[in-house]
């Protein structure tokens, strides 16, 4: 979403920087190559966790946020500590959101209240309280109070937005990157889902969406206007991996998801008429 601001970006990119993180398969570099044929290293990651350099040395963006698919608020406890003394088999990631999920901050950065509200009100149906000493989060509704570790993924996952939102991880000018939101998430929260994510965009904050799910895409298409989101798919090639950017859904291709989606269908056209076609 917001595919102008990613537009902005890139235009003030002037000199080569560099995305690292390291982690168990080493180096990693995000290249963006512009219609000029240019080619520029667009985000630099080394100076971490402080502000981003994005080419020109006046532009600053906050932070950047990457949600992992796999959920981490119910895996908070101890898992900082460990990751520091000895070498696991987590990338840099899921360090990176543990940590941000730790920031304590009273009241969430200004412009965001009404967001945060929102997730409580209509998704949660409670709120985030964070137990300093039993060093974990819980989901309290009235009097009752329930270990994140026992909530489902999906209502952890939309913890995660709301605790990012509330200690001011994810303000204007954050570039937020979210690896399949809807992965376990009951698909009838989805649209509260994306309302929070469409508002959080419209504040000024960079989202960038991977998904699977056909249901996510078009509450995402209903939710937004023209010209605030971009949809993008990847297809790999003999060359490499292709990325093709268009406007709306119904353009994008290659879209596996609607192809399997249609394979289903045929499928079950073809039983359900199967030693008595249609005349």
């Amino acid at each position: 979403m917001g595919y102008s601001d990613l537009l902005g970006l890139a235009l003030q990119t002037r000199s080569p920087q560099q995305f690292r993180r390291y982690g168990a398969v080493g180096k990693t570099t995000v290249t963006v190559e512009m219609s000029s044929g240019q080619r520029v290293d667009l985000l630099d990651f080394e100076t971490l966790p402080g502000p981003i350099n994005i080419g020109d040395p006046e532009y600053h963006s906050p932070r950047p946020v990457f949600i992992p698919a796999v959920e981490m608020m119910g895996h908070l406890k101890g898992f900082a500590e460990l990751y520091d003394e000895y070498e696991l088999d987590f990338d840099e990631t899921f360090r990176d959101i543990t940590g941000l999920l730790k920031i304590r901050r009273r009241t969430p950065a200004p412009g965001y209240e009404a967001v945060v509200r929102q997730i409580e009100t209509q998704a949660l149906e409670g709120t985030v309280v964070f137990d300093e000493e039993e060093d974990r989060y819980y989901l309290t509704r009235g009097d009752f109070k329930l270990a994140m570790t026992l909530v489902a993924e999906g209502l952890r996952k939309i913890a995660s937005l709301h605790t990012l939102l509330v200690n001011g991880s994810i303000k204007q000018g954050t570039i937020l990157f979210w690896d399949e939101p809807d992965a376990n998430l009951n698909p009838v929260l989805m649209d509260e889902v994306v309302q929070a994510l469409v508002a959080v965009a419209r504040t000024g904050v960079q989202v960038f969406i991977a998904t699977h799910s056909y249901i996510f895409l078009e509450e995402i298409a209903d939710e937004t206007k023209k010209g605030e989101v971009r949809y993008f798919g990847f297809e790999k090639t003999e060359n490499g991996v292709t990325v093709n950017g268009f406007d709306t859904l119904p353009e994008l291709q290659p879209n596996p998801i609607l192809r399997q989606y249609e394979s289903l269908y045929n499928r079950q056209i073809e039983r359900a008429f199967a030693g008595n076609p249609p005349q």
